[in-house]
Order: C-alpha cells, then structure tokens, then sequence
C-alpha cells in the first residue's frame, strides 16, 4: 500500500503474470497522477508493468438543462451508479449544488441515485458525490442548470403566416400544458421535417425563441389568421401522434392521421389553427392547403332538379354542386349529425323577365330557390341543434333583380333569406301557407369568379329564398287581438319575424275613422322567429273600442295593422260572487248564449273549462282545489265574443 500525502489517497499495488498492478481508491486527479508518475519512476522491473487502476466510479448522472425561469429541470437520473473502491456494496451518495461554480454546498435529504431538483431562478450547477465504506470520495459529472424566458403571445395567429407555439406537456387540449416559446413558418404547404430534426423538438427549428421544449411528451399550435380568398381543401400528409384542427374557433378535426378536409371558403379574416401532439420516438406533422377555386353553377333549366345528397356529420363543409362541380350550397352541420339530406333547387331562368313573385306575399325573388329535403333520422327537417349554410348566387342574377324591382342602390349585403317550413314543402314557393320566416344573416361574401354567398344558421331544413330591398317586409304580424277583463281590454299580438323594427303606438278609435296615440310598445330589432307582445288599455270608451297598431321602423318609417274592435258593454250579462271565494264561485249570466266557460290562471294556463256543461242562469263552479291566486272566469257567446272576470282563490 502506498500512501499519497498530497491528495491524502491510497494506492495498493501487486504482481500479477509479471505487471504492476496499481489499485486507485478514488477518481485520479492531478495530484494522483502525480504521485503515481513518481511511483513508477522509483520502481524498475525486468518486466513490462501495465498499472490497473481499481478505484471508486462515482458513475454519470445526465446532461446540461435549460429551463424556463422559476421552473423545475428534468429529474437528474443515474445514468449509471457508482463502483468500485472498497466494499462497493456500501457506496452512499450526496447531491450538491453550487450557484457559482466551486462554492459546493451539500443538499439536504438529498441521498438517492435520483434528485428531483426545485423550481430554478437563476444559473445552478448540480453534482452528486459518491462515498465507500473507507473514506473514498468521487465526484459525478457535472449538470449545469441555465434558465431562459418564455417567449411570445399564444393568442397572437400569425399574418399571412405561421405562427408555430410550443408546449411542454402532451395534453393536446392545452389545459394542463406548459407554454414555452415559438417559431415562424410561411407558405400554404408545411412539414416539420424540413424545420426540426425528426427525433428533437421544435426549440430546435430555426428562429425559436423561448423556453426548450423537450424531445418526447409535447404540444405545438400553428395559427395563422389570412388566407388568399379561394376555397380549399387541406390535405393532412404525416401526423405523429394526434392533431386538432380548428377553423375560426371550430373544431373541423379532432383525430389520427391522414385525412382531406373542406374547410369552404377562407379569406383575409379566416383564422385556422393546427395542433400537434407527440408522444415518443420520431415526430412529424406535414400538410398542405388545395385551392379548389370557386364556381358557381350556371342555369340549366327551370325545372325543380335534385343535386345530390349528403351525410351531414361533424364540423367540416359539405357542398352541394351541379355534375361539373359548381357550386349551388354549402352545408356546415357544427358536429352534429344531421342525417342524410338532399338538395333540390329550382333557377326560374335569366333576365329581368325570370325574375319570380311569390303570390304568398307577392313579393319578387332572386331567381334561384332552394329545398333541403331531410330524410333519417329527422324527417320533418327539425334539427338538435344550429346548422351553417351558404347560399350561392352570381352577380348577374343581382343585377337583375335590382332592376326588375327598380332599386339600382340596392347591394348584396340588402339581401335577406325567408325560410318556410310547414306544409307543402318543396321548391315551388307557389303552394305554401305563408311566406315563411327571414334568417339572421350571419356573413355576406363577395368572390372573385363574379358571384357571393349569403350565410345563415337554421335549426331546421326545408325550402329557402332571397329577396332584398322594398321587397323585405319588415315585421309580420299575426294574431292581434283583444280580451274585455271586467272594465279593461287587454290586446294581444305576436310577430312572425322582425328588420330594424323600433316598436309599436297603440291608436284607439271611438268611431273607427279618428284613432288618437294611447300607448307604445318597443320593438326587438331585428330577430327571426315569434316574438309575443301585449297593452292593456285601462280606461277603455264605454261600449264598442276600435283599435290599430302603428309599427314604426328604426328610420321612423311607419306601417299600419288591421284595425280591431272590442266592446266594454256586458253583452252576456256575466258577474260572480263572492270575489274573493273560498270553495264555490258562483256565476250569474245569459245562460241561452253562452257557448263556454273556462278558468285559467294569470300565466294563461287553463285550469277548469266547462265540458259538456249544462249552463242555468246561475251556475255553482268549484274552486276549493285552486292554490291561492288571482285567476280569470272567461265566457265565450255563440258569437265568439269573449268576457272575463277577475276573482281572488282564498
């Protein structure tokens, strides 16, 4: 055994087949060396000398890391243990750090072969000792531990380009990911391949900035707002391991590779994103964006022709198109399933002349007119939730519609959809009940081939048609009436659809011919569907009443209803007692004219009606299962007149 006082380690030596054998107790350093050269100066043998160092490995614990500030690295692993030295099987460890470097400080509980070390804010350097049973000491490799700053904005979508964010983490949803930096890339075509080696990650690619992102376990966003206006197909050509595609905030595709998608139409304002998730191993995305062009289909005939059926399922678009490929509708279900569906679409031909007039509302059309026919599973065309369509017309078949209904100024934003669907449909607007109800309009594109789209939601299929101008009417009325209640009338009326609708003065007439403002009644703007409005006049003319409503437009463009008649007079001689009642309420009337009667609550809900009745002149109406209330006593005459009362259920 030797004896290195310098470095304070030992070194035991032997012969074996005639060489030198030289046993270190730990790494050799400078100083070992040292005095090993010194060793073998003084030694000299007849025999070659071969020295084997027996000493203690401290083993290698992994790599340099960069981190994002106040982050935890990677977990430090043992690339291999510690060996050799004396009694091996007794080889204890102790993690150190340094903020700068060779001012070593022991870390506490810090024993295992592993260290998970904590969150980084500045420059830290991590080593791990390895110690034997007689006082050997070796030191691992070193893991210096830098920080970086994350980089970039994740709801920025690139201009004409690719902006591409990172994530640690494989959540592709990016709830639980962890943002770390991003790259640029440009162009309709794109493929990771030729950014980043295959078996790296995207804090590899050119121009990253941020936080490195690791190789396996990770998440990347391409978003890009802008496109050449064009229709396009996007063809998915490698993806490892998953990818969402979203097209203005919706989901288009959620799965594996490969796959062709439509995404329609996209233009300057389109915003499409695309995510990537990989696991392990290699990773990959590569795709590229089709212009399709844009055409839409010419006239044909006037005949009501089918043009194909589609499946309707999931978020991208489906287009319904003549057997060149242009274009008459497209379809976009929003994830639902819509069933199968077919499109029938009727062109009334070209030129001024063509252009049609529904004698339902006698109001003229764009030339083209459209029937969805729905088959399973929603064969009365009612849908589970909201569908997009677009509507394809030609600038020529504006422009004769702006002339035949003499509006030059007249533009294709002006035009609105009626969508009818009740009875008798099909494409023929001839034999429907009403006109139908107009669509909140929800894009109007103008394209480059001499054409746009109108774009609507609907929950339901059936016939559609474009009108614009004074051709809209702006507020379709229906079921205006008048209830008598004791010495009030209440009028009622509802709304079929609404344009730039302001409201309503309420007139009354003593006469019929001199009506005088009583009331208003704001309007809802513009809305599709039933809107259900009531007044209620309290000092009503004794006897007959006649009433109009003067709907006024948001220019202040007015236009008159019917007029109404009620009468305050007690033609059915109707009273009850007592009011208010606790169990029987008694009703006194011209028992020879009344037709009914009936109780419903103030919701309008009806709560007892007089079925099959014998009615006397003083009639006992139970009321003891009513809860307590107010509710109405209504009596209709053999005229149909009405008149209620009021009482108070105890």
């Amino acid at each position: 055994m030797i004896q290195n006082n310098f470095s304070k380690r030992s070194y035991s030596l032997g012969i074996l087949f005639g060489m030198l054998l030289i046993g270190l107790a730990s790494n050799a350093q400078q100083a070992n060396n040292a005095a090993l050269g010194n060793i073998l100066t003084a030694w000299s043998f007849s025999t070659s000398i071969n020295p084997f160092l027996a000493e203690l490995d401290p083993g290698q614990i992994g790599e340099t890391q960069i981190v994002c500030y106040n982050q935890k690295p990677l977990e430090f692993l043992s690339i291999y243990a510690a060996q050799g030295g004396n009694a091996p099987t007794t080889i204890t460890y102790q993690w150190q750090d340094s903020v700068a470097n060779g001012n070593w400080k022991n870390i506490l509980y810090a024993t295992d072969l592993y260290y998970q070390a904590g969150a980084i804010t500045e420059p830290k350097s991590f080593r791990r000792i390895a110690l034997d049973n007689a006082g050997g000491v070796a030191y691992s490799n070193v893991i210096n531990v830098t920080t970086g700053t994350r980089k970039g904005d994740s709801s920025v979508y690139g201009n004409q380009a690719w902006n591409v964010y990172c994530f640690n983490g494989g959540d592709i949803n990016l709830n639980n990911s962890d943002y770390r930096g991003f790259y640029s890339a440009t162009g309709l075509a794109f493929n990771t391949e030729n950014q980043w080696p295959i078996y790296k990650s995207p804090s590899y690619a050119a121009g990253y900035e941020g936080c490195p992102v690791y190789n396996d376990n990770f998440v990347i966003s391409a978003r890009r707002v802008g496109f050449p206006l064009a229709k396009y197909r996007l063809h998915i050509l490698n993806v490892d391991d998953d990818i969402k595609v979203l097209v203005d905030n919706n989901m288009v595709y959620d799965g594996p590779c490969c796959t062709t998608l439509n995404l329609g139409i996209l233009d300057e304002r389109t915003k499409v994103e695309i995510r990537l998730k990989e696991e392990t191993f290699a990773s990959g995305l590569s795709f590229k964006f089709i212009d399709e062009g844009i055409a839409i289909a010419d006239f044909k005939n006037t005949f009501c022709d089918g043009q194909g059926n589609k499946s309707l399922l999931g978020y991208e678009w489906y287009d319904f198109t003549d057997v060149s490929g242009k274009l008459f509708l497209s379809v976009n279900p929003n994830g639902l399933y819509a069933g199968l569906v077919t499109l029938w679409a009727k062109h009334f031909g070209l030129g001024t002349a063509n252009i049609p007039t529904n004698p339902v509302n006698n109001k003229r059309y764009m030339p083209r007119y459209y029937y969805l026919s729905p088959f399973f599973p929603y064969p009365d065309g009612k849908l589970p939730g909201t569908v997009r369509m677009r509507f394809f017309f030609k600038d020529s078949e504006l422009q004769d519609y702006k002339d035949r209904t003499n509006q030059p100024s007249l533009t294709r934003e002006d035009l609105r959809i009626l969508h009818y669907d009740e009875v008798n449909s099909d494409c023929e607007m001839t034999n429907n009940a009403n006109q139908g109800v107009f669509m909140n309009i929800k894009e109007v594109k103008a394209l480059p081939t001499g054409g746009f789209y109108i774009e609507v939601e609907t929950n339901s299929l059936s016939e559609f048609g474009a009108i614009g101008g004074t051709e809209i009417l702006p507020v379709t009325l229906s079921q205006f009436k008048a209830l008598t209640i004791s010495n009030e009338i209440r009028l009622s009326w509802n709304t079929e659809q609404e344009m730039n609708n302001k409201g309503f003065e309420i007139m009354r007439s003593k006469d019929g011919a001199n009506f005088e403002k009583i009331g208003w009644v704001n309007g809802h703007g513009t809305m599709e569907g039933m809107n259900r409005y009531s007044f209620t006049d309290k000092a009503p003319f004794a006897g007959r009443n006649f009433y109009r409503l003067r709907q006024v437009d948001i220019d202040n463009n007015p236009k008159l209803s019917e007029i109404l008649v009620a009468n305050t007079k007690n033609i059915m001689n109707l009273s009850i007692t007592p009011n208010p009642v606790d169990n029987i309420l008694y009703v006194e009337m011209d028992e020879k004219n009344i037709a009914s009667l009936k109780i419903v609550d103030m919701q309008g809900r009806m709560m007892w009606k007089s079925e099959g009745a014998r009615f006397t002149s003083i009639m006992a109406v139970p009321v003891q299962r009513l809860v307590k209330g107010a509710y109405l006593l209504e009596a209709v005459d053999k005229q149909g007149n009405r008149q209620t009362e009021k009482f108070i259920k105890k």
